[in-house]
């Protein structure tokens, strides 16, 4: 279901869709002008022949709550969900032994109607988890359709507890942030509009605090962001952009795989240096290069760059029709740094599908976990993986599931 599919549906947002936790293949201040990435041939599939022996052992592990987004953060596992009808948060240090960290409302609690726009904040759940500084924020949606569509958020500041963050920001006054990402000084986050192909890009600094970026969609510029990342001193963006027909609702207007690259990000430089009939899933920062998650008309594939400006594309078997999850919002692709390689996940009706690589080139087909999860409900630490999310066939939230997977060479 796309973002702008939601319009007109009243949900609880327990994850704000953004990337997986990603990790920086070089640190330091962005600067100088917008990379223009270019394309490149596509290299030669290779998804069974790994360089090196590489697996993962699974195992469910008793939780109570649901996790909604997760991030290995400094250490320890950070997660953000819901416990017995209210907002919740943990930690763990090992994946197995969880530690709840309170929460709290981010509005007054003394209103006659939950629509009263005073409390309506606290219909929101917690969302994506990203560090800035000595600081881990969360931002998530509040539970409502249309008008009543607006992000609240959280922080946790090393050696503090959770905070509501109370900002008059025009960021906060309206949307929902679909993906956030941050570099050494700053948060980027995309958020989808009030109409299809509307999608605005927004930096936070402490010096400026929210300021809407020049990558926005608008009726001259019809285009939608799926994910953000950040590495190499090189924001991305991908997304697609569309072709508006005289006539027809926006839905059916033909799109094309859009990427956009950015040094600062605020401005923006696009591209689209992918097969045409691509579908664009997830961008990511790693240690083995920029790496984006999707398929093509004959399956699914992935695109590898060490810079940004080439890509080479690699296969990862099985055909498209690999049915997605019927109830998953937003995008539902991930890659995530694991101890000796890559993980990609990615949300099927059956079940989330996983592949490994130790180098980012060569893939090797995992097993399909019994498990619906998000982008934002991976993530690992050295040799520990989590993935959180609700029994494979049933709707989010109705049947949570914890899965603790352990690296093996």
């Amino acid at each position: 279901m796309s973002p702008r599919s939601l319009l007109g549906l009243a949900v609880v947002v327990l994850s704000a869709c953004g990337p997986t936790a990603t990790s920086d293949p070089a640190s330091g201040t962005a600067t100088g002008p917008p990379v223009q990435p270019t394309a490149e041939p596509t290299g030669s599939a290779t998804p069974t022949a790994a360089p090196a022996e590489l697996r993962i052992e699974w195992a469910e592990q008793d939780f109570e709550g649901t996790i909604g987004a997760v991030v290995g953060d400094q250490g320890r596992f950070v997660a953000v969900g819901g416990l017995s009808g209210s907002r919740a948060a943990w930690s763990s240090a090992d994946a197995h032994d969880w530690v709840e960290m309170p929460v709290p409302e981010p509005a007054p609690h003394n209103c006659a109607e939950v629509y009263d726009p005073i409390c309506f904040p606290n219909t929101a759940g917690m969302g994506q988890l990203v560090r800035l500084g000595d600081t881990l924020y969360s931002i998530g949606t509040t539970a409502s359709f249309n008008d009543y569509l607006a992000p609240v958020g959280w922080r946790l500041t090393d050696g503090g507890a959770w905070q509501a963050i109370h900002s008059k920001s025009t960021f906060y006054g309206f949307g929902q942030v679909t993906d956030l990402t941050s570099s050494d000084t700053a948060i980027v986050a995309s958020k989808f509009g009030a109409t299809g192909f509307s999608s605005v890009v927004w930096r936070w600094t402490s010096e400026t605090s929210w300021v809407a970026t020049d990558l926005a969609g608008s009726s001259d510029n019809p285009i939608e962001i799926i994910d953000t990342t950040w590495g190499g001193h090189t924001y991305l963006a991908i997304g697609f952009t569309a072709e508006p027909v005289d006539g027809a609702p926006y839905e059916q207007w033909p799109t094309s795989p859009s990427l956009w690259a950015s040094a600062d990000g605020l401005s923006w430089g696009a591209s689209a240096p992918f097969p045409p009939s691509a579908t664009l899933c997830s961008v990511t920062a790693t240690t083995k290069g920029f790496v984006v998650l999707g398929a093509t008309d004959v399956g699914q594939a992935v695109w590898l760059s060490s810079d940004a400006t080439s890509w080479v594309q690699f296969a990862l078997g099985l055909p498209i029709p690999a049915a997605p999850d019927p109830y998953a919002l937003f995008r539902s692709c991930a890659v995530t740094e694991i101890g000796g390689g890559l993980l990609a996940t990615r949300r099927t009706a059956a079940g989330t599908l996983t592949w490994l690589s130790a180098d980012g080139v060569a893939w090797t087909a995992g097993p399909t976990l019994d498990v619906s999860a998000g982008s934002n409900q991976v993530a690992a630490l050295g040799n520990t993986v989590v993935v959180a999310g609700s029994r494979a066939g049933t709707p989010d939230g109705a049947d949570p599931v914890l899965l603790v997977g352990s690296v093996q060479r």
